[in-house]
């Protein structure tokens, strides 16, 4: 009996070392994340769209086809606000939707921002140009009412409400390392861009679009990665 005793009370033993050690462990991963936290500070970038302008606008239809004739220019301003971190952006894209989300313009690839670096406390501001024509799918009657009485009213006021999207992966950089691969998930609003083409270039002059700020949120796909 004496020796089953003894037995338990070393098993008890083992089991409050190996508890002690994992408690310890999660106190120290602890103090380890307030303190890069404490000592980093990270904070997300801040991305808006601005100084958006539309000079050609068209609406056509052939074979009971519509489309949609565009040409468009647009800022897409990010600011990185960590003193510490910079961040790597890859696989760029912005895109523009005219009454549907589900109805995009160009989701555009512009080699010259597919892939940057961005410094501490920088801001980087890239110019995009949309110059195309993409069909416009209207099944139902009320829908295609819809979509042309909006258009020829927004046209007539020489101003159009257009919404924005933006994607992207980006790396952030500590140092000689990166630290992981993240994929925001980008919700931009809407921003009225004013309509320089045909008769409204000088009535509409005075015209300024408003800014389109883009809430930023994060999914990390990857923890760490070293540097190429």
């Amino acid at each position: 009996m004496a020796k089953a005793g003894r037995s338990r009370c070393g098993c008890c033993c083992v089991m409050g070392w190996i508890f002690g050690i994992i408690a310890a462990i999660v106190v120290l991963l602890g103090i380890a994340v307030a303190l890069f936290f404490a000592i980093v500070n990270p904070q997300k970038m801040k991305v808006q769209i601005n100084d958006a302008t539309i000079t050609k606008f068209n609406l056509t239809e052939a074979n009971q086809t519509h489309w949609l004739h565009y040409d468009l220019e647009f800022n897409v301003t990010i600011r990185n606000p960590n003193r510490i971190m910079g961040l790597y952006y890859d696989d760029f894209i912005p895109g523009v939707y005219y009454q549907s989300d589900e109805k995009t313009i160009k989701n555009y690839v512009d080699s010259r921002w597919m892939n940057f670096y961005q410094g501490k406390k920088n801001t980087t501001v890239m110019r995009f140009r949309f110059n195309g024509k993409r069909e416009v799918y209207l099944l139902e009657a009320g829908e295609r009412t819809r979509y042309i009485e909006r258009f020829e009213k927004e046209k007539s006021a020489g101003i159009f409400s257009l919404d924005w999207k933006v994607e992207f992966r980006t790396r952030v950089k500590l140092g000689a390392i990166r630290i992981g691969i993240f994929q925001p998930k980008l919700r931009c609003g809407s921003s009225l861009v004013p309509f320089f083409g045909g008769n409204y270039g000088q009535k509409r002059a005075n015209v300024t679009s408003n800014v389109a700020k883009c809430g930023v949120k994060f999914k990390a796909t990857s923890i760490f990665e070293p540097l190429d």
